[in-house]
């Protein structure tokens, strides 16, 4: 099973965090992968800021180093400073990357069984 990378803005502002957290869920639901988003579990318990903030986007690297694709989720297509170098550390080590507009992504998964299908079956290829 994939462990696939949830990027998505936070930007200080705890309705994103609550938007990563129910992506992680709802996407681990319905498709054949692991989910997680690991900075947006840490901002619940450290302060967003300086060396905190640092310290966080250097561990999200080395979880996106390790995860096998990586998933932008965004209702902008603008990244945040954050998913840019999120974006940077994947390209850089050839991690699969796909973009979703999040209102899209959320009328995938309620109405196109034959896209989630398929994005399944290409998840179980190695």
């Amino acid at each position: 099973m994939k462990l696939i990378y949830i990027a998505h803005p936070y930007g200080g502002n705890p309705e994103n965090a609550n938007a990563a957290e129910e992506w992680c869920a709802k996407l681990s639901k319905v498709f054949n992968a692991v989910f997680f988003a690991p900075w947006i579990s840490l901002v619940r318990h450290w302060e967003d800021s300086g060396e905190t903030r640092e310290r966080g986007l250097m561990l999200d690297l080395e979880a996106v180093k390790r995860a096998d694709e990586i998933w932008f989720i965004t209702n902008t297509w603008k990244l945040s400073s954050g998913q840019k170098q999120e974006e940077e550390c994947a390209l850089k080590h050839n991690i699969k990357i796909r973009y979703f507009q999040a209102e899209l992504l959320e009328q995938m998964i309620a109405h196109n069984e034959t896209i989630i299908e398929r994005i399944n079956l290409q998840l179980l290829d190695n």
